[in-house]
């Protein structure tokens, strides 16, 4: 993520159901990016730093296409999906079981 942020270039949006994560990195990774903006930056690099978090299930494509659906059609042109697999399990088995 910070890479992106790094860029200056992009919006950075994160879908995650915060199971093995926690929601307060993104307030690291945002200071970590307005620490590095030039002095001069302008407001789309300011806002290039802010992660907008939303708190759902990727098992769940109606909570998934909610958030697509709020940035309307070409509004999120790239995905990269992260993940950690504690389980032999396939991905999606893996999460039914920790249901």
């Amino acid at each position: 993520m910070f890479a992106l942020q790094e860029t200056r270039r992009y919006k950075v949006v994160s879908i995650d159901n915060f199971h093995n994560s926690y929601p307060k990195v993104f307030s690291r990774l945002e200071d970590l990016a307005r620490r590095a903006l030039p002095a001069d930056a302008t407001e789309t690099e300011k806002e290039s730093t802010v992660i907008e978090a939303y708190r759902c299930d990727l098992t769940n494509p109606a909570d998934v296409r909610a958030v697509f659906e709020k940035y309307g059609k070409g509004g999120i042109w790239g995905v990269v999906h992260i993940a950690v697999r504690f389980s032999t399990l396939p991905p999606v088995e893996a999460r039914k079981n920790k249901k």
